[in-house]
């Protein structure tokens, strides 16, 4: 019983470690595309009149910087959370609030793709406990991925709910769907399915895996389902 004790220690040491490498290699990737793509930025802000194809090589690289910093940002949280090495700091919450608040965060993209998101959540003074930040990039992921593969002129729907101390959450849209065969594989890192465009973030197959990873350090969990 000691030995196991001892191995399982380990092996929990060793996870932790390398959780925490993940996240410093990442930070320090993250710097430099930080910097290209302020750098990026400022000169097509500075230069306004430059021609249009100019400016939107400048805005191709900005997106692409964006991409890779958000890639390398999910990958050290999602290790991390697997890995047991953070912990959630939880706060009181409303589930139209977090509802609100994720939208307005994927409300850029879907405008984009001209896809229209609705909150179904109605007003309520019940509350529930949560990591917020960590439930809205969730949300955030679950929203895009939505977004991502609906048709313009789609819709997205979240709905909301809170039962007793814990809450529920909803995304529905009316994309082409999932085949029942690839399904399950749905959540599972570095899975993507092919999008429509490919001027959308995401579609590293970690999106999914990271939401399932909070959903599930939260105690609950991250169910995909397709018609």
């Amino acid at each position: 019983s000691r030995s196991i004790n001892t191995l399982s220690a380990r092996v929990l040491a060793a996870s932790h470690l390398r959780a925490e490498w993940m996240r410093d290699l990442c930070d320090h990737l993250l710097r430099p595309v930080e910097e290209l793509r302020d750098a990026v930025r400022a000169l097509a802000d500075a230069a306004p009149a430059l021609e249009k194809p100019l400016r939107a090589h400048l805005s191709e690289v900005v997106l692409r910087s964006e991409r890779l910093a958000r890639l390398m940002e999910d990958a050290a949280a999602l290790e991390r959370l697997t890995a047991g090495a953070d912990s959630l700091r939880t706060e009181v919450l409303n589930v139209r609030e977090v509802s609100l608040a994720a939208v307005e965060r994927v409300k850029p993209w879907a405008e984009h793709r001209g896809v229209e998101i609705r909150v179904d959540a109605p007003p309520t003074k019940a509350t529930f406990q949560a990591d917020r930040e960590r439930l809205l990039v969730a949300l955030t992921h679950i929203l895009e991925n939505a977004v991502r593969f609906s048709s313009p002129g789609g819709e997205v729907v979240v709905e909301a709910w809170n039962d007793n101390d814990s809450a529920g959450f909803k995304v529905i849209d009316l994309g082409a769907g999932m085949a029942a065969e690839i399904l399950p594989q749905a959540a599972e890192r570095f899975f993507s399915g092919v999008a429509p465009e490919d001027d959308f973030p995401g579609g590293a197959g970690l999106g999914l895996p990271l939401a399932k990873a909070i959903a599930e350090a939260h105690g609950g969990q991250l169910e995909v389902l397709s018609q």
